[in-house]
Formats: structure tokens, sequence, C-alpha cells
């Protein structure tokens, strides 16, 4: 099985307040790739949060923003999409939209 998870954390309880983006790739069953990083979130950190995953202010300090991740080589490298005619699969795209 093919796969790419991705995992988000977030400042506070608004879904656009990422402050972490993680992801793996698996094929056949196997870890395959990893890639992750920091978010400014230009938002504040919220205790609950902070408490979950411990990132805050002075972690995220001097992160890209969400914007220019976005448009990074690096995350474009690591995001891509399979091609369908390959794996027989219908490809779901997800759109993260914050201040883009």
């Amino acid at each position: 099985m093919n796969f790419v998870a991705i995992d988000l954390e977030t400042a506070n309880a608004d879904m656009a307040s990422i402050c972490q983006i993680g992801l793996v790739k698996c094929e056949n069953g196997t870890l395959s790739d990893e890639w992750k990083t920091y978010v400014d979130p230009e938002d504040y950190f919220d205790g609950i949060n902070v408490s979950i995953h411990g990132i805050d202010e002075s972690v995220v300090k001097g992160a890209p923003k969400f914007p220019e991740l976005a448009d990074s080589r690096n995350a474009k490298s690591a995001i891509r999409k399979r091609n369908p005619k390959e794996d027989g699969d219908e490809y779901t795209g997800v759109r993260i939209g914050k201040r883009i």
C-alpha cells in the first residue's frame, strides 16, 4: 500500500493556526520519506495546545509563514500529486488556505 500521511499542529483552536507540518510517505508498507517544518502561524498560542505538542512562540521564531511555505520549492517537492493512471486510484486533494 502506498500513501502519504500528513500531520498538522495548530497554535490554538483555529484550524488555520498551523504551527507545524509533518509528512511521511510509505511505499509498499515501508516508510520511504519524511519531511517536517515549523510554521509561524501569525496567531497566538493557546496554553492547551502548547501543553499537547510543546510548540510555542519561541520554537517558531524565524520559521516561514504559511504563504511563504506554500510557495517554496521544498514544499512543492515534498507534496506531489500522484498519477492516478499509474496506481489506479482517483486523486483527492485538500487545499489549505490561510491568507494566501
